[in-house]
């Protein structure tokens, strides 16, 4: 961990799992996560695979209740080039979510996306859906033919409002793009406004060339009607110095996913 604090990490997964799924090295890592590393990876951990343990993965979501931790329940089938299905655990299914999140760019929601399964050792009904939306368990369903991510969430189970009050979210899509929009600016802006070969200083680095060039950094962000990308929109850019140190806030609003459609149909009287 030592060695990997200067690495640029997006997601880690975890190879404790199932029963194991609370392991110290789990701990450690989780741990190490969210207080030690400068750019918050997401920490993906499986927990078990069947229907009979089901209550197993919503106690480890609730045990991790954190917007950098995704845990997965459920295994997978998987069809055998002869005939029948192998059967895969959790672990397995973990990895196919990480890596179709991680394919991803982070504006684009995990939710309803299709994974490559051929089955499910454990499908939900209604109701265990809805407690895995509730308890922050990251499940697939089969719809339609397809198998399918039910919504991209974390274990965070303050999760009634899409962005809580103190900066929090349950969406594994608004996280993944305040993770890259601060990752981003702290890395450009290092190789940008610091690194002046003849030195920075006050006199070639004001309050205004720093708000300048944060205003041109997220403009390019922002999406456009034919290309997407992390956020609609930014204002508010403020600079203050601390000493040797400029302090910047700024506020932007993120490209968030629409996860429901409702419609209402009002039938007219013809006469």
């Amino acid at each position: 961990l030592n060695v990997a604090k200067s690495l640029n990490i997006d997601f880690i997964f975890c190879d404790k799992y199932g029963a194991n799924s609370h392991h110290a090295r789990n701990i450690s890592i989780f741990n190490w996560a969210v207080n030690t590393q400068m750019f918050k990876p997401q920490v993906y951990v499986a927990s078990v695979s069947v229907v009979a343990d089901y209550v197993t993965s919503l106690a480890d979501a609730i045990y991790y209740n954190s917007q950098q931790v995704t845990v997965v329940h459920g295994g997978a089938k998987v069809a055998k080039t002869n005939a029948g299905f192998s059967d895969y655990g959790s672990y397995y299914k973990a990895a196919i979510l990480l890596g179709r999140e991680a394919g991803m760019a982070p504006q684009i929601p995990l939710t309803f996306k299709n994974i490559s399964i051929d089955g499910e050792r454990h499908i939900l009904n209604d109701v265990e859906k809805s407690k895995a939306l509730n308890g922050g368990l990251l499940v697939s369903y089969p719809d339609n033919g397809v198998f399918e991510v039910l919504k991209g969430i974390n274990t965070l189970q303050k999760n009634t409002y899409l962005l809580n009050d103190d900066g929090t979210t349950h969406s594994k899509q608004l996280y993944r793009i305040a993770h890259q929009i601060n990752k981003e600016i702290l890395i450009t802006a290092k190789a940008e406004l610091l690194k002046n070969p003849d030195g920075t200083n006050r006199n070639t680095l004001s309050e205004l060339d720093v708000q300048q060039w944060l205003k041109r950094f997220l403009a390019s962000k922002v999406a456009q009607p034919t290309a997407d990308n992390l956020i609609l929109s930014f204002q508010d850019i403020a600079v203050v110095r601390e000493s040797d140190a400029y302090r910047i806030t700024y506020k932007f609003v993120a490209n968030t996913e629409i996860s429901f459609l409702f419609f209402t149909g009002l039938m007219l009287d013809i006469n």
